[in-house]
């Protein structure tokens, strides 16, 4: 970047001032501090029928399953003690179907001049009933106009587990992967698609091709995340969790008269 301007190939350069090895003075205010991170492609939403299963998880399936066996051992034991010739099965002490249907928010035929405790019993049913039903449509129609998202990256396990690939310069990776953050290249080095051209790879990142993400600075995601919103929709999103860097001390451009006079 420094020998660019000094040539006069462009006008203003900004680099890190661990990279760059020229004297401090040589620089205009103001400084800049950016993170460097990854622009990552939006993930797929849900399927619809993965929905309804996303809803309805495994832990309220197994709560409504206890809570049906206790009540219908509740309206079985509370109508064998009023109506002692009444036969009693043992099937109905497990799954009630009243209970059931209670419990769905349908209506159902109850015993006739109940107690005191089984009216007690089928206000359980009824207030239990609303409970699920009006949870489980209201948390449906959220995430029905907000499709949850799948396989969601939270890390670079996560990433790796995708197939994802990040596109970076090639001595980005040299420069400030391999020395700044060692660890990460050797555990995930393949995640990476190095690219020696910043023309070719500045071009595939404008067109906001989602096949792969790419590295980008932070006052650079900026750009994209507006230019995204013509596209009606988001394509990619700043992932500050894969962040590579964080307050990146850089500079904006070279002194002014310096630079008049290596252009000249």
């Amino acid at each position: 970047m420094h020998l660019l301007v000094l040539n006069g190939s462009i006008e203003i350069s900004g680099a890190g001032l661990h990279i760059v090895k020229v004297p401090y003075e040589w620089f205009s205010y103001p400084y800049m501090i950016f993170d460097w991170g990854v622009m990552l492609p939006v993930e797929s939403s849900l399927p619809i029928y993965k929905v309804f299963a996303y809803v309805f998880n495994w832990e309220v399936f197994v709560l409504i399953i206890v809570l049906l066996i206790l009540l219908s051992a509740l309206v079985t034991v509370s109508d064998k003690i009023k109506q002692s010739n009444r036969p009693f099965s043992i099937f109905d002490f497990f799954f009630n179907i009243d209970c059931f249907r209670g419990i769905l928010g349908e209506p159902f035929l109850g015993i006739t001049k109940p107690s005191f405790t089984i009216k007690l019993i089928y206000s359980l049913i009824f207030m239990l009933g609303i409970m699920i039903v009006t949870s489980y449509d209201a948390f449906l129609q959220s995430f029905l106009t907000h499709p949850p998202k799948e396989n969601i990256i939270r890390s670079f396990d996560d990433l790796q587990s995708t197939g994802l690939k990040i596109n970076a310069i090639q001595s980005d990776i040299d420069e400030l992967l391999n020395k700044l953050r060692p660890e990460l290249m050797q555990k995930h080095s393949n995640l990476f698609l190095a690219q020696t051209n910043f023309k070719d790879f500045s071009k595939t990142r404008d067109s906001l091709n989602s096949t792969n993400g790419f590295t980008v600075t932070e006052p650079k995601w900026k750009t994209y995340e507006d230019k995204q919103k013509f596209y009606g929709q988001d394509l990619f999103r700043w992932c500050e969790e894969l962040c590579f860097l964080e307050n990146i001390l850089a500079v904006d451009c070279l002194n002014f008269g310096q630079r008049r006079r290596f252009m000249n």
